[in-house]
């Protein structure tokens, strides 16, 4: 079933425990160890996935990617670059346009203030966007922090896999 609130999870029946639900599981396991938890979100993945979860046991990452095949190591390796670098966004698209188009503007203003051709002003433009996308926390464009002489597509890209989305929980945040 189709679930996206944490409550909608927990009341879910329990496969390992007929008659029982997700969340009687949940308080049988919390009796036992004697532990507050509580559960604040849900993410829901399919397709290659990656995951990472800190030394410190405080942040986790769950990445989504899509690809004929999963390659584990490099899937983990991207959330690993996840949690350390915290970006914002997976893709351009998922920024405010707003904010885009005026950066965009403002740079190809500053370009044709040089008076150099239309084609080579589109160049600069574009070479600029991918810096402001690196500034602004956009995962593809990030240096991939196991290999920074490539980005985090390019990465993905070598073994035929794109980043579709990413979860970062951190306690605390």
């Amino acid at each position: 079933p189709e679930v996206n609130t944490v409550e909608g999870l927990l009341a879910l029946p329990s496969e390992k425990t007929p008659g029982k639900t997700l969340n009687d599981d949940f308080m049988d396991m919390l009796n036992k160890i004697r532990e507050k938890i509580v559960v604040t979100r849900i993410a829901r993945s399919s397709g290659p996935t990656g995951s990472y979860v800190h030394h410190d046991g405080k942040t986790g990452v769950l990445l989504q990617a899509k690809g004929e095949t999963a390659d584990p190591e490099l899937l983990r390796g991207v959330a690993m670059h996840i949690a350390a670098l915290k970006p914002v966004a997976v893709n351009e698209s998922e920024l405010d346009p707003a904010v885009v188009q005026e950066e965009r503007d403002r740079l190809i203003a500053e370009a044709k203030a040089t008076g150099k051709p239309d084609n080579i002003i589109e160049k600069i433009v574009d070479g600029r966007m991918k810096t402001f996308f690196v500034e602004q926390g956009v995962l593809v464009y990030q240096p991939y922090a196991v290999d920074d002489s490539k980005t985090v597509s390019q990465a993905l890209a070598e073994k035929g896999l794109e980043a579709v989305s990413f979860t970062r929980c951190a306690i605390g945040g």
